[in-house]
C-alpha cells in the first residue's frame, strides 16, 4: 500500500516541483536542468558497469570481499536510473546515493544483514582471507558398485 501511495504521490510532486521551478527560473532554464540531467544519468550507467567491474574483478584476484564494491556499484546504478527520469526529487534522491558517507552507510548497513552461504567472511578485518564455514555439512546419498563378472562389461544389457 505504502509503494502504491508513492507511485501515486511522487509524479505529482515532480509536477509541482516543475511548475515551482520553472516559474522561478524560466522554462528554458528548467528543461535544460533535466536534460543535463539525463545526459548524466547516461553517463554515470556507462561508466558504473565498467569501473565496478575492474575493481570487483581486482578485490577477487587479490582474494578480497568485493561486496563493498558491488553495494557501491549499485547504488551507482540506481542513482545513474533516478536521474534519467525526469524531475527534481529523483535527482535530488540520485545525488543522495552518490555522496560516499551515504554508500558506506549502506554498506554497514547491509552487511550486518546479508549472509552468503559457502564463503564466511571476517567482517572485521576486511583483510582476512575466506575461509569454509565451521559447521560444515556435506549431504549426500550414497549406492554399493560392485565389479562385472569377467567378460562382462557392467552395462545390464550383457
Amino acid at each position: 500500500m505504502r509503494t502504491l501511495l508513492i507511485a501515486l504521490l511522487l509524479p505529482l510532486a515532480e509536477i509541482a516541483l516543475f511548475i515551482l521551478v520553472g516559474s522561478r527560473i524560466g522554462v528554458l532554464a528548467t528543461v535544460a536542468i533535466v536534460v543535463l540531467a539525463a545526459v548524466a544519468g547516461v553517463t554515470l550507467l556507462r561508466s558504473a558497469g565498467t569501473d565496478a567491474a575492474a575493481r570487483i574483478r581486482a578485490s577477487m584476484a587479490q582474494d578480497q570481499d568485493p561486496s563493498g564494491d558491488i553495494v557501491r556499484m549499485a547504488m551507482r546504478f540506481i542513482a545513474g536510473m533516478l536521474l534519467v527520469l525526469p524531475g527534481f526529487l529523483t535527482d535530488i534522491a540520485a545525488l543522495i546515493l552518490l555522496v560516499p558517507l551515504v554508500q558506506d552507510a549502506a554498506f554497514s548497513a547491509l552487511r550486518r544483514r546479508a549472509r552468503v552461504p559457502g564463503i564466511v567472511f571476517d567482517l572485521r578485518n576486511p583483510a582476512a582471507q575466506p575461509r569454509a564455514p565451521a559447521d560444515r555439512v556435506i549431504d549426500g546419498e550414497y549406492r554399493e558398485v560392485t565389479r562385472p563378472a569377467p567378460g562382462r562389461s557392467g552395462w545390464t544389457g550383457d
